[in-house]
C-alpha cells in the first residue's frame, strides 16, 4: 500500500497470532531545498534516529538520512479542505 502520511487513516488491532510487518517509506523532494519548517518536522519522524542516538549515526550509511540542525518543531494541522485548488504554472 502506498498512501500520503498526511492522510489519516487507521486500521482495527491484531488480534492473531501472527505479526503484520510493514515498510514505511518516505520520500521528500531536494532535502536541502525544502523550507526550515518542513525540514524541522520531517525529522521528527519516529522511524528516525534521535539526535542523542550515537550508534545510529556512526554507521556507514548514516550519511544518508536526512538531518536539520535547527529546533525540531511539528506543522500545524489544518484539516479543512481549501474552497479551491489551483496548480502554480512557475513549478
Amino acid at each position: 500500500m502506498l498512501l500520503d502520511y498526511r492522510l489519516l487513516h487507521g486500521t482495527h488491532p491484531n488480534s492473531g497470532p501472527e505479526r503484520r510487518d510493514s515498510l514505511l517509506f518516505s520520500f521528500t523532494p531536494g532535502w536541502r531545498g525544502l523550507p526550515a519548517d518542513v525540514r524541522a518536522h520531517l525529522r521528527r519522524h519516529p522511524a528516525l534516529p534521535s539526535r542523542s542516538d550515537s550508534g545510529a549515526r556512526s554507521v556507514a550509511w548514516a550519511s544518508l538520512l536526512p538531518d536539520f540542525e535547527g529546533e525540531l518543531a511539528d506543522l500545524p494541522v489544518n484539516r479543512r479542505a481549501p474552497a479551491s485548488f489551483a496548480i502554480d504554472s512557475r513549478a
